[in-house]
């Protein structure tokens, strides 16, 4: 009898046992048989374009062009929209890129520690790799940003231009000096626009010709220095006056034309006011074809 009951016992412990383990096979199927997806969908965003050659900062986009500028701008500085506007407006030349960053904005932190920055309208060339390679303030277009970069080879250009201004103001010079000896001694001094001239900025001479353009310039500007001479160098065509005013000190001046940054042209009639304003250009010639 005992040995009944110990069989019987057996076979209930072998059923339990070969339950379970059918039970756990067919789990580990379920289990098995649904794949999980744990991949997570990654939005990726393009860099915004502002212009061609000009776009907003992201790190993809260094190196991909020979002279890579980053420009550290700020939404309340003046001088940093008219750079920017002038970048949109009067485009990048190929070669160059330059991206602009807020420099209020916590994205710029880490580049502001990199290369030092601590001011708004600062621009940073670098190389492919990001490192820094020069550092300045105060460009307001992209012939500017182009004469920075330049190295030493736009600064011989400028030597060059410059020794060619002295050249050209000597020679009008002795033709001044000239014209003078047959005016009297004795008559008032007066400022006297001639047809075609380029000279600095007085009230008097506005209106004289036909067309009157004020350039506001400034001595530490490199490419209103580059513009300086080829003015100077350049044949302005009788029935324009080209008048230089300084831009650090005619404060007068800029306040009425809404004038915020050097390099600067404006266009006035006979009575001074504004006609058309623009940025940039080198020579007469540029000034020619902006004139309404």
């Amino acid at each position: 009898m005992k040995k009944v009951i110990m069989f019987s016992g057996m076979m209930m412990l072998i059923l339990l046992a070969s339950c379970g383990a059918k039970q756990v096979a067919e789990d580990t199927t379920v289990q098995t048989s649904t794949p999980v997806d744990n991949s997570v969908a990654v939005e990726v965003q393009e860099p915004v374009v502002l212009a061609p050659g000009f776009s907003e900062y992201d790190d993809s986009l260094l190196g991909e062009v020979e002279n890579t500028v980053i420009f550290f701008h700020q939404e309340s500085c003046g001088t940093c929209k008219t750079t920017e506007k002038s970048l949109i407006e009067e485009g990048v030349p190929a070669g160059l890129q330059v991206l602009k960053i807020d420099i209020d904005a916590d994205s710029s932190t880490d580049l502001k520690k990199k290369y030092g920055v601590t001011m708004k309208h600062t621009f940073v060339q670098v190389d492919a790799n990001g490192e820094l390679v020069k550092k300045w303030n105060g460009s307001m277009n992209a012939d500017d940003i182009m004469q920075q970069i330049g190295g030493e080879t736009m600064m011989k250009k400028d030597e060059e231009v410059m020794d060619k201004w002295e050249e050209v103001m000597e020679k009008k010079d002795e033709e001044v000096m000239e014209k003078d000896e047959s005016v009297s001694a004795t008559a008032p001094e007066s400022p006297v626009a001639l047809a075609g001239t380029y000279a600095d900025y007085d009230a008097s001479l506005v209106g004289s010709t036909d067309n009157t353009v004020i350039f506001f310039h400034a001595s530490w500007c490199p490419s209103c220095r580059t513009a300086d001479a080829g003015m100077a160098a350049g044949t302005v065509p009788d029935g324009l006056t080209i008048l230089k005013a300084d831009f650090d000190s005619s404060t007068d001046l800029k306040k009425k034309y809404g004038v915020v940054g050097q390099h600067t042209f404006v266009q006035v009639d006979a009575n001074g006011n504004e006609i058309k304003k623009w940025l940039g250009g080198n020579d007469v010639e540029s000034v020619v074809e902006r004139l309404k």
